[in-house]
C-alpha cells in the first residue's frame, strides 16, 4: 500500500480527544470526512497506526478531527506531531491536478528538452519551489509558477519543461 501525506497532528483541543491538524492536502473535506481510515505515522519510529475519522470540522483555515478510540486530551497528545496520511488509492485526483510527491525523478529539461537535472523535493519557502539536483551534484530552486517558470509537467513521461531564466540556475 502507498501513503499519501495529508495533514499533521498539531495539538489537543478540548476534553474529548478532538485535535488540531495542519492540513497538507487541497482537498482536505473529501481526505478528513467522517468515515475515512487515516494511517497516523510516526517518521521516527516507523510505526503506523489507523483511525476512522468520528468528527471533522473546519473553522476558516484551521481543522479538527475527533477518531474513533481517541477520546481524552492525554491520548490526543499521543498523536501530537505525527503525520496524517491516506491509502493513495483510496484518494484520486480531479482531471488535470497532480501530487507534488509525484514530481520527484521527473527530469527538468528546458524549452529545447535539454536535461537540467532532476526534481528531488517540492518546498514551500513562502513560495512554492521545486528542487532540482544537477549531475555535477549542485541544487537549483525553480519558482512553481505555471506558464512562467514551469511550462509543461508530464508525469507519465516523467519530464518537467521549464523556462529558464539568466541567475535560475
Amino acid at each position: 500500500m502507498e501513503y499519501i501525506r495529508i495533514g499533521h497532528v498539531m495539538k489537543p483541543f478540548g476534553l474529548d480527544g478532538t485535535f488540531k491538524v495542519f492540513s497538507m492536502t487541497d482537498f482536505p473535506k473529501q481526505r478528513l470526512r467522517v468515515g475515512n481510515t487515516l494511517s497516523f505515522y510516526n517518521e521516527r519510529t516507523g510505526e503506523r497506526r489507523d483511525f476512522v475519522v468520528e468528527r471533522a470540522r473546519i473553522q476558516k483555515t484551521e481543522y479538527y478531527l475527533k477518531v474513533q478510540g481517541i477520546d481524552t486530551p492525554e491520548q490526543a497528545d499521543l498523536l501530537r506531531n505525527l503525520f496524517i496520511e491516506i491509502d493513495k488509492d483510496s484518494a484520486p485526483l480531479p482531471k488535470g491536478f497532480i501530487r507534488f510527491e509525484d514530481m520527484k525523478g521527473c527530469t527538468v529539461v528546458d524549452e529545447e528538452d535539454k536535461p537540467l537535472g532532476t526534481v528531488i523535493d517540492v518546498k514551500d519557502t513562502g513560495t512554492l519551489n521545486i528542487v532540482c539536483k544537477k549531475d555535477d551534484g549542485t541544487t537549483f530552486y525553480v519558482p512553481y509558477v505555471k506558464k512562467v517558470f514551469v511550462l509543461d509537467i508530464n508525469i507519465e513521461t516523467k519530464i518537467i519543461k521549464i523556462h529558464v531564466i539568466p541567475g535560475l540556475l
